[in-house]
């Protein structure tokens, strides 16, 4: 088809000149004069050109509408036009096929913009939460494999979810059992605390109610015969007096030691460095009577607590030490703090006789006291350490001694930081 468009226009441009040779031949010869011949060809040569530009137009516009496409002046797809040109030869059928290659085109680019957007609103709703949307496969290209990847995943991810729920609802009924059964021990325990509260009541109040009677009869006697009694009664009316004393401060002690973990106490603000300063003063007596040096420091912390226990603590620790410090020369007794590990550690360091390996551990037990002949004579009602070890249980603490004999004794504990908090 091309050779016959060529041969057109080579046909067309040897006809016009031999036409054209020819002409001003004849014109010579018939003595007609060279501005007519001349006026004849320039007219021949615009007829020719005529043509020629009549061939070449089809050509020229498929040209114009194929320039955008040369990768510098593209142009977006929906802009170019379908070409008009309608001759039936070769360059008419290039347009055809130029305007069916664009139709395609747009086709394609409407049916990926179309995959595109369904891909987005599925991946929207995923972000959103919505797992039920899925994205439609309309080719196996790269988009049709994108959207069968994303339709499992969102598949997944909803079977995922489904699963989770399930886990949630069976997670919660377990709850809820856990909670009446917890709810059930609560209330069972409360009974019990309730219960035991009674019957120390009743027990402390069986026991002391005798021994406070012994007492009174004990000192009755001794005030009302005492010049017709004898040395010797006196004295054993005064031994019955102590020893039922003792006992009834005993029986108050060991109910106190019961209600420490079940009757919690106002929690305040307490400047330990100023609790220890009252103790001092508290034994200042004892303190002086064995020549003791109490040391303090200045690092201490104000914490949130329950103020008489804790001095309850320190009060304890710092009475044993003076008790079974011993003969020195220069009786010391220390109380240390340090931050440790988010604890509140303390300890109370004598340089005293020093405790047994054997009994480091049986001392922090109620009525179990160090077995050495020395110290057994030393009064004592083997309630002290307990009492001590059960406040700071309270506090998610710890209490250990170090200690050889001879050497001193040191007793630490801690306090948790979380349940003492730091006062502001």
């Amino acid at each position: 088809m091309w050779l016959s468009t060529r041969g057109k226009i080579l046909a067309l441009i040897t006809t016009t000149v031999i036409t054209l040779v020819l002409l001003t031949a004849f014109l010579q010869a018939q003595k007609v004069s060279f501005g007519i011949i001349f006026l004849i060809v320039v007219l021949g040569l615009s007829l020719s050109y005529l043509q020629i530009y009549k061939l070449f137009r089809p050509l020229n516009q498929l040209l114009e509408n194929l320039a955008p496409l040369d990768g510098i002046r593209a142009l977006p797809y929906d802009q170019y036009q379908p070409m008009s040109i309608k001759s039936g030869d070769e360059f008419g059928h290039l347009a055809e096929v130029f305007n069916r290659v664009l139709l395609d085109m747009k086709k394609l680019v409407e049916r990926e913009k179309e995959a595109v957007r369904d891909l987005l609103e599925v991946v929207d709703a995923i972000v959103h939460g919505d797992l039920s949307k899925r994205a439609p496969v309309q080719s196996k290209d790269e988009l049709g494999k994108l959207a069968e990847a994303i339709n499992k995943m969102t598949a997944d991810l909803q079977r995922a979810q489904d699963e989770i729920k399930e886990y949630q609802r069976d997670l919660e009924k377990k709850v809820e059992e856990r909670t009446r059964e917890l709810q059930n021990v609560n209330m069972r325990l409360r009974r019990e605390m309730a219960e035991k509260e009674d019957f120390l009541r009743a027990v402390s109040h069986d026991l002391g109610a005798p021994l406070r009677n012994i007492l009174g009869i004990a000192n009755m006697i001794e005030r009302k015969f005492g010049n017709e009694l004898t040395d010797e009664v006196r004295d054993r009316l005064r031994r019955i007096s102590k020893n039922a004393q003792q006992e009834l401060e005993l029986i108050a002690e060991l109910l106190e030691l019961s209600r420490i973990k079940t009757r919690r106490q106002q929690f305040e603000p307490v400047d330990i460095k100023q609790l220890l300063q009252q103790i001092q003063d508290n034994l200042s007596y004892a303190l002086e009577e064995h020549n003791i040096q109490l040391v303090l420091q200045n690092n201490y912390p104000v914490i949130i607590a329950e103020k008489n226990r804790i001095k309850q603590v320190f009060q304890n620790l710092i009475d044993n030490a003076i008790k079974y410090i011993g003969e020195r020369a220069d009786p010391r007794i220390e109380i240390g703090y340090a931050n440790f590990n988010g604890m509140h550690k303390f300890w109370v360091k004598d340089n005293g006789r020093g405790i047994r390996k054997e009994d480091q551990q049986t001392i922090f037990h109620v009525f179990r006291r160090v077995k050495d002949p020395k110290i057994a004579t030393i009064p004592g009602k083997g309630v002290g350490l307990t009492t001590v070890k059960s406040i700071i249980e309270t506090y998610n603490g710890e209490i250990w001694v170090e200690s050889e004999l001879g050497q001193g004794s040191t007793f630490y504990f801690t306090l948790d930081k979380m349940t003492v908090q730091d006062a502001a």
